[in-house]
């Protein structure tokens, strides 16, 4: 006579305990709805485990039978997929083929467990995970369709980290070492952020702290910073060395905001190329690199700036905004551009810094001329500004057009008098410097060149006085 086979033979090779409906199971498996017997569960768990079984889908497994995964061995990878259970303890275990949990499970403890594989944990529900202390080899990824209660506190994950879910409350990250990355998501309601460490990616990307101070001082380790989408509702505070690039477009900073890397090491590149950040509260940099950097839509009064590199365009410092208008027709007004380039100069004119400050008056000057028609940009004061000496701040320019000036006037003299070239040049050399001398060829040509030579000469002493400035 065949004896019936478990319907989840494959599983846990088992003969069948009790029929369901047109189905076998075994005491492992038999439905929550068909009321087994603990008494006949206990064993049959403890007898699987001891054959060395890891597969544990689809198993009805209640907080009633008394059974315990903590402080065990499994020497596979351990599935809980479909399993009826309320808490997967696996304190104290050891794990060689990782684990997933894909279940309606409302706690997953790994407390000091020690995991060498992939960890999954999938749940449509609330769920309360604590991998304090654990040492995991390979990848975590955490998903909860509901509240998310988060311990990962001194533990050591070799493999990326992931934790989303819609809410998360008394996330504790203390000390823990993610050494291939770090990322979580969702409204975060209490934390403790102290002393982690993240190589590679802090991804942060459209989180919601509500409430409380964010402060990374203490973060170590060699990573990027992805807080693009994220809201800070208090202040935010990032002053270490550990972050290479920190990324901030649609980044909404509540509260006060303060992003520094130490003088003289290196500077942290903050990123927002797409859309700029919004800060809604004073704001310091201080040795960052702002190449890459949207910034104009901000009250430039509440950012304090220091040791910041700004991005290079034809050899002049300028706002990223400037060189994203130049490519796309889109991006920020020029108003808009120019108020922020006159705010930027009296900052740098304040602190002393006459060399930042030229570069944005240049800028300030450009917004304000390209802020016209085509032909009216020609046609208005900045242009001859422009064009004579780069706004006061290019003295080599109105040096070479009193140069061409004094040449083309002496050409004049020389044609319409009766001297020669060198004594024509001469006269011209002393018209330019404002010198009186007769006119050689008595004409216009000397009061022309006199009112145009005292405007380009105004304008090269002024381009000096603010070169020697800077």
């Amino acid at each position: 006579m065949t004896v019936p086979r478990c319907k989840h033979f494959d599983i846990c090779g088992s003969a069948a305990y009790q029929r369901v409906g047109d189905d076998d199971f075994c005491a492992l498996h038999v439905p929550p709805k068909a009321q087994k017997a603990n008494a006949s569960l206990r064993p049959a768990f403890e007898q699987y485990v001891q054959r060395g079984g890891c597969d544990f889908r689809w198993m009805y497994l209640p907080a009633t039978a008394g059974v315990s995964f903590e402080r065990q061995t499994f020497a596979q990878h351990v599935d809980f997929t479909g399993a009826s259970i309320q808490s997967v303890g696996l304190a104290n275990s050891r794990l060689l083929g990782g684990l997933t949990v894909d279940t309606d499970a409302n706690t997953v403890d790994l407390f000091q467990a020690v995991v060498e594989g992939p960890v999954l944990v999938k749940t449509p529900r609330p769920i309360s995970v604590r991998l304090a202390r654990g040492e995991f080899g390979e990848r975590v990824e955490v998903q909860a369709g509901g509240m998310l209660s988060l311990d990962i506190s001194y533990a050591t994950i070799a493999g990326f980290a992931s934790f989303v879910a819609p809410r998360m409350e008394g996330l504790n990250a203390a000390a823990v070492v993610c050494k291939a990355g770090l990322k979580l998501e969702g409204l975060i309601a209490g934390w403790s952020l102290a002393d982690i460490t993240v190589h590679r990616l802090f991804d942060l990307r459209s989180c919601i702290f509500a409430g409380g101070i964010v402060s990374l001082d203490s973060l170590t380790g060699d990573a990027d910073l992805d807080l693009r989408g994220a809201a800070f509702s208090a202040a935010f505070s990032l002053r270490t060395s550990a972050i290479r690039r920190l990324y901030i477009a649609r980044t909404r900073f509540g509260g006060e905001c303060d992003v520094r890397a130490p003088l003289g090491g290196r500077p942290i590149a903050v990123i927002a190329e797409d859309t700029r950040p919004t800060f809604l509260s004073e704001t310091r940099l201080t040795n960052v690199d702002l190449a890459a950097c949207l910034i104009v839509g901000n009250p430039i009064g509440r950012l304090h700036l220091s040791d910041a590199i700004w991005p290079t365009w034809q050899r002049r410092r300028v706002l990223y905004d400037e060189i994203k208008l130049r490519r796309h027709a889109d991006a920020a007004p020029l108003r808009s551009v120019e108020e922020a380039y006159q705010a930027l100069k009296k900052m740098y004119q304040d602190k002393g810094d006459h060399s930042h400050a030229g570069d944005f008056h240049y800028g300030e000057m450009e917004m304000r001329r390209h802020d016209r028609s085509n032909w009216r940009s020609l046609a208005c004061w900045e242009f001859p500004y422009w064009f004579l000496s780069g706004y006061g701040t290019r003295p080599a320019w109105s040096l070479a057009w009193l140069c061409f000036l004094t040449f083309v006037s002496a050409c004049f003299y020389y044609w319409l008098g009766d001297h020669s070239f060198g004594e024509a040049l001469r006269f011209s050399v002393a018209v330019a410097t404002l010198q009186k001398r007769d006119d050689p060829s008595g004409g216009w040509v000397k009061v022309l060149q006199m009112i145009a030579s005292a405007v380009v000469l105004a304008l090269f002493i002024l381009a000096v006085r603010m070169r020697v400035k800077r």
